[in-house]
């Protein structure tokens, strides 16, 4: 699995850069995750409408016949570490080849060490800081568009048919 980790500070933008990847990438399909508390692994995905928001959640979305797993919102803030996640997709027999995973700049809860997890489940290809555009219009500035477009090519250029 590749991955792309985008770090931020509470309220940077994670999750809407998140969604903004998405909606780029128009995917076919739309699972978000629905945690099962207290047996984590046995939680499932389920398909919701293309339009949905991308935020503060677990979803993988189907591009290019292939499965992207997008952690819109930080392992710390969804309260499941991200083998977790990969734990319940290998037992639904979900083959995730690519991860776009948020992370708060510092992990300061007990148990959670994103970059060090993904580390061992995947190769990075890119580690991205970001911080809040502050502008009314944050999604006309070149800062924003950049930052979409840059991630967008990078997700596209390694999933291509093979």
């Amino acid at each position: 699995m590749k991955y792309i980790l985008i770090v931020g500070a509470c309220d940077a933008g994670k999750s809407t850069t998140a969604n903004a990847v998405c909606r780029k990438l128009n995917p076919n399909r739309i699972l978000q995750l629905t945690p099962k508390w207290g047996d984590l692994v046995n939680s499932n995905f389920v398909q919701v409408d293309n339009s949905v928001i991308i935020e503060n959640g677990t979803y993988i979305i189907e591009e290019n016949g292939r499965l992207i797993l997008i952690s819109a919102g930080s392992p710390t803030e969804q309260n499941i570490c991200i083998s977790m996640l990969i734990e319940i997709c290998k037992k639904l027999n979900l083959s995730i080849e690519f991860a776009l995973v948020s992370m708060r700049s510092f992990e300061k809860k007990k148990g959670y060490d994103t970059r060090n997890e993904l580390r061992k489940l995947g190769e990075l290809l890119l580690e991205k800081k970001i911080y809040r555009i502050k502008h009314d219009k944050f999604e006309i500035t070149d800062e924003w568009k950049t930052r979409i477009d840059s991630i967008v090519k990078l997700i596209k250029d390694n999933i291509k048919e093979e």
